[in-house]
């Protein structure tokens, strides 16, 4: 798993061997856009230093608790989580930039002493539909 990997920022092209060298550029454009990465140019990431923005997040619960027999209840539940998504598709919308790999490690250059990567273009800060979405969960309970 490289997610957790320590993250060098190379300084120029001459300061990483990329699979495809063409790649440089979207690379340093990558590199420049980003703040946190161009302050650590040829040196190694700070721990935390890129994060992800802000997430407004909200988890709701309803239940009724239903008497039975003998002292006996059963609860019904609905959870709902990211509810705010439920109201409006821009609410809670989650984006991703820490744990997104940029570099990929995909051979060793034997004559330079160190890894060849191949540069990921996707955008990090991206939304990420599958950790937006609301989500609802029914459940009972029963007392006795």
């Amino acid at each position: 798993d490289q997610l957790n990997d320590p993250v060098y920022v190379p300084r120029d092209a001459a300061d990483i061997t990329l699979a495809n060298p063409a790649q440089w550029d979207s690379l340093d454009a990558y590199i420049r856009s980003r703040s946190c990465l161009q302050s650590q140019r040829g040196q190694l990431m700070r721990r935390n230093s890129c994060r992800n923005p802000w997430v407004t997040l909200m988890n709701a619960r309803l239940s009724k608790v239903l008497p039975t027999a003998r002292g006996q209840s059963i609860e019904l539940i609905a959870d709902v989580f990211n509810v705010l998504n439920f109201f409006d598709a821009d609410w809670g919308a989650r984006r991703s930039i820490a744990g997104t790999a940029i570099l990929n490690l995909v051979g060793y250059d034997e004559a330079k002493g160190r890894g060849i990567y191949e540069f990921d273009p996707r955008d990090p800060s991206r939304r990420d539909d599958e950790a937006t979405r609301y989500r609802v969960q029914l459940g009972a309970r029963y007392t006795f």
